[in-house]
């Protein structure tokens, strides 16, 4: 029992499919009759009851596994433990949560899909839950489905000045935008998704400040000492799991490069990408995470490897006159193209400043500087 015990606790570590916990079965059973047949042959008493004893062991096999399936689910709940089954069946495209994201906010859904390649891969590198991060990544925004409209990523089709965001003030905005954290929170729990999926949502910002609406603020006072950074500040905490840092870094990455619009290349594509980390580690947001400097180049690799594919170059087609796409205004949460999205007026085409959402030194930089420039410090 103690041999076929190890054999199913080592077999079902990573189940991810229904036959998986057939092959365990197999596997228990076979440990069951070796470790029968070794101990009746070493009493030197092999026979009949070495067949009987094997077949009560292989039952026993059979019968355990059958009560494992069924009783795996209260575990669970009782438990608080996810599995990889859990986290399959909430990857499921058809779940009622994320099929009224792709019909309510597509851009949303389209960013949380690619946000989730990313992640899984970058976990996968440093040997974290790539499952993990990838389901967490695809519900990391169901918040916005509270306000869709006042994010970037869907108002694909508007100009700038049908934004939601027009004529209202700053501070006003900034709260909007924030709330879709704790929207998402209340979501998830109401859905009854696994605390490491309500996890992430609350850490996917941090404590990270929205640049262009505090920048703004700053702007708009007469005097700008009254303006507190906390006001336009998310509320955090920060990422406690490398999963969750590596979300929150696919999530700025994302956002950032699809706002590069037609100048993207595979050198600016690893610029934007090493600026994002560098002021993320700066920042402190990543403390909590135990991230190492070896993690955050592995992270960065992994990232540059699933964009650069994504953006590859293909020829033109002989009927495509010109060759000229739109300018997309980025992927942000905030009007008018923001570095991560969480912003107005961001990085992108068309001379737009180039704001980075979760930056936390509060600057803004001209389209195509931060190509050109990652610190010298480096993350990895």
């Amino acid at each position: 029992s103690m041999v076929a015990g190890i054999v199913a606790a080592h077999s079902v570590r990573e189940v991810r499919h229904r036959e998986d916990f057939y092959l365990s079965g197999i596997r228990v059973v076979l440990a069951y009759a070796v470790a029968i047949l070794i101990s009746d042959v070493s009493n030197a008493d092999v026979g009949l009851s070495t067949l009987t004893r094997c077949g009560w062991g292989g039952l026993n096999a059979i019968v355990s596994m059958g009560i494992v399936i069924v009783t795996l689910p209260l575990f669970e709940r009782g438990f608080r433990v996810t599995t990889d089954i859990t986290l399959l069946e909430l990857a499921d495209m058809n779940r009622p949560l994320l099929r009224k994201m792709a019909m309510a906010s597509p851009g949303t859904y389209h960013h949380s899909i690619v946000v989730g390649n990313l992640a899984e891969a970058a976990a996968k590198a440093i040997g974290a839950n790539g499952l993990l991060a990838r389901v967490a990544s695809y519900y990391h925004d169901i918040g916005k489905l509270v306000a869709p409209g006042y994010f970037m990523e869907n108002q694909q089709g508007l100009e700038p000045d049908d934004s939601k965001h027009t004529g209202i003030k700053p501070k006003v905005s900034s709260l909007v935008i924030r709330a879709h954290v704790k929207d998402g929170v209340e979501l998830a729990a109401k859905e009854g998704l696994p605390e490491p999926l309500l996890d992430v949502i609350r850490e996917h910002h941090g404590t990270s400040v929205m640049e262009f609406f505090y920048n703004r603020a700053m702007e708009d006072a007469e005097n700008p000492d009254e303006i507190s950074e906390s006001d336009y500040s998310y509320p955090g905490p920060r990422p406690r799991s490398k999963e969750s840092a590596i979300i929150s870094l696919a999530d700025t990455i994302e956002a950032r490069v699809r706002s590069i619009g037609d100048a993207i290349t595979p050198k600016r594509i690893e610029a934007e990408i090493e600026e994002i980390i560098e002021k993320r580690w700066h920042g402190h947001q990543l403390d909590d995470a135990e991230l190492t400097l070896s993690d955050l180049r592995k992270i960065r690799e992994a990232f540059f490897r699933v964009l650069a594919g994504m953006y590859h170059q293909r020829a033109r087609y002989p009927d495509q006159e010109n060759g000229g796409q739109p300018n997309g205004s980025g992927n942000g949460d905030q009007p008018n193209g923001s570095g991560n999205g969480d912003q107005p007026n961001g990085s992108g085409s068309g001379g737009q400043p180039n704001v980075s959402e979760n930056s936390t030194d509060g600057s803004t930089e001209k389209d195509g500087g931060s190509a050109g420039k990652t610190g010298s410090n480096g993350s990895g």
